[in-house]
């Protein structure tokens, strides 16, 4: 593994570490680490809100995955990137109407999050793996 948290195009590009398989696969890893698990995911939709900048869950990311932690409980989600984003343009309109919307002040900044309940998250990446197509 590779620590890839310090500040440069790595950071920008949504990675925060590198996990080299023993078949030389790499794997490209955004981590996110709540200090409290509340059941809901914080799907960061702005990273600055009175910029309008958008958020991870709206980037095109290099990661492959979002490797999303609580750390009480010592649970982390392994979230597939690419669905994930998929799952959030099927459904974000929906649960911006449905699920509290959390502000956190970072000085500079604030962000701004929807928080989603674990279990439908997790139903809508399910979802998010499934193709249909026309006969």
């Amino acid at each position: 593994m590779h620590d890839l948290r310090d500040d440069g195009w790595w950071q920008r590009a949504g990675i925060d570490r590198s996990i080299v398989l023993s078949n030389s696969k790499t794997v490209l890893v955004d981590e996110k680490v709540r200090k409290k698990d509340w059941g809901d995911i914080l799907l960061e939709y702005f990273s600055d809100e009175a910029r309008k900048t958008p958020g991870w869950v709206r980037k095109d990311l290099a990661c492959d995955f979002i490797a999303y932690a609580f750390l009480p409980s010592r649970k982390c989600y392994l979230l597939p990137f690419l669905q994930l984003r998929r799952a959030w343009d099927s459904n974000g309109r929906r649960w911006f109407k449905q699920y509290e919307i959390i502000r956190a002040d970072n000085g500079n900044y604030k962000t701004a999050s929807v928080a989603v309940p674990t279990d439908v998250l997790l139903a809508a990446l399910t979802d998010a793996m499934l193709v249909r197509w026309e006969q």
